[in-house]
């Protein structure tokens, strides 16, 4: 797939070390990218709005309406919508509150909520899709996509990965399974993929789910071989070589995959924006920031099924703001 256009929310500076990171105010992005946007949408559309519209701006031609089609990763979703609306209907059973539930509320509980408003803002008529499989979310969305365009469906799709940092922590816990003192998070993070076009940023050359056992550890005893091996095939002659840790791969997983693959250096961003189950789309869309050089960029991260791995070439120096 070639990457046409990319958008983060980079977090710029980065998260305070220790504490949970929230992005900051997003009223002056939501000006810039979004002046119209629909009233009284929880904070996940919000965040889904800004990145998908900011993706959209980063490209100089119009996206083609009806051709282009909108791929979302989450994998908690709009949980604190969902929460606020079960909270409103069990106050109305046990008599604490008249009536029923906001309509507005419930109609924003709805998975794909988010993405039918992007659609609006953005133009695009093509096929919406929510995926949501927990810290895969977001490599789910993008294989979709690629299918997708394969297939002819579509011209283009926008491919994101958001995710809210819930107020309550416990329940992002039970949701996606990380250990308790992890530092969580929130983001925005999106591309514009096709098939083909003139003036692409770079190429998504593979994303690979390798089984082993579930979680953290114990993984199959070749998983890092495989990933390095992907990388390796990749490769052009003296090409630089980044890899980049997403979740639960930690500093010594993170050596044992660069010592695979000579010369590779290692670049960590959940520092910056904490922890959350689509924090894969803030690492892969930001290698696409102004000022980071072209080079091959393998992300991995473990998850339930064992280990997953992008491996992206960025082949433009710069990026449009």
């Amino acid at each position: 797939m070639k990457v046409l256009a990319a958008w983060s929310l980079w977090p710029d500076p980065p998260a305070t070390p220790g504490a949970d990171f929230r992005a900051p105010d997003l009223g002056p992005l939501e000006a810039q990218y979004v002046p119209q946007r629909p009233r009284r949408v929880g904070r996940h559309a919000r965040l889904t709005l800004v990145g998908a519209a900011a993706c959209v701006a980063q490209r100089v031609q119009p996206i083609p309406g009806n051709r282009t089609g909108i791929y979302l990763g989450s994998g908690i979703g709009n949980a604190a919508e969902e929460s606020l609306v079960a909270g409103q209907v069990v106050c109305m059973v046990m008599g604490v509150s008249p009536g029923p539930a906001s309509p507005v509320h419930f109609a924003n509980s709805v998975s794909n909520s988010a993405t039918f408003y992007a659609a609006r803002v953005t133009g695009a008529t093509g096929p919406n899709v929510v995926v949501s499989q927990e810290e895969v979310s977001f490599e789910g969305a993008l294989m979709m996509a690629d299918v997708a365009l394969q297939a002819g469906e579509v011209d283009c799709a926008l491919v994101g990965g958001v995710d809210e940092c819930l107020e309550a922590r416990e329940g992002v816990f039970l949701r996606i399974d990380l250990p308790a003192d992890t530092v969580l998070g929130e983001g925005s993070g999106w591309l514009m993929v096709g098939r083909d076009g003139d003036g692409s940023l770079g190429d998504i050359l593979a994303s690979v789910q390798i089984p082993g056992a579930p979680r953290a550890g114990r993984d199959a005893p070749d998983a890092w071989a495989e990933v390095a091996a992907l990388a390796l095939a990749a490769r052009r002659d003296g090409e630089d070589v980044t890899i980049l840790p997403g979740l639960r791969v930690d500093a010594d997983d993170a050596r044992a995959l660069a010592a695979l693959v000579p010369g590779a250096r290692v670049q960590t961003y959940l520092d910056r924006c904490g922890s959350f189950a689509t924090a894969a789309a803030l690492g892969i869309a930001g290698i696409f920031r102004p000022g980071v050089a072209p080079g091959l960029y393998v992300h991995v991260s473990r998850c339930r099924i064992g280990v997953a791995a992008v491996v992206v070439r960025r082949t433009l120096d710069e990026v449009r703001e």
